[in-house]
């Protein structure tokens, strides 16, 4: 529950602070490339405890 307080927060604080959207579009490819380059990776930095891979 404290996670999702915690998210549910800072999107507020997003959408208060940055409220043209059209400015955060110009960098999706960005985002994209940065969220995917974490999801990958934990295959490198992660370590597998009893079959589950953590970073």
């Amino acid at each position: 529950m404290t996670w999702f307080t915690i998210g549910i927060t800072v999107f507020m604080l997003i959408l208060f602070i940055t409220p043209k959207m059209i400015r955060i579009s110009r960098y999706k490819y960005i985002y994209v490339f940065t969220a995917l380059s974490l999801l990958i990776s934990t295959l490198f930095i992660g370590k597998e405890i009893k079959g589950s891979k953590t970073g």
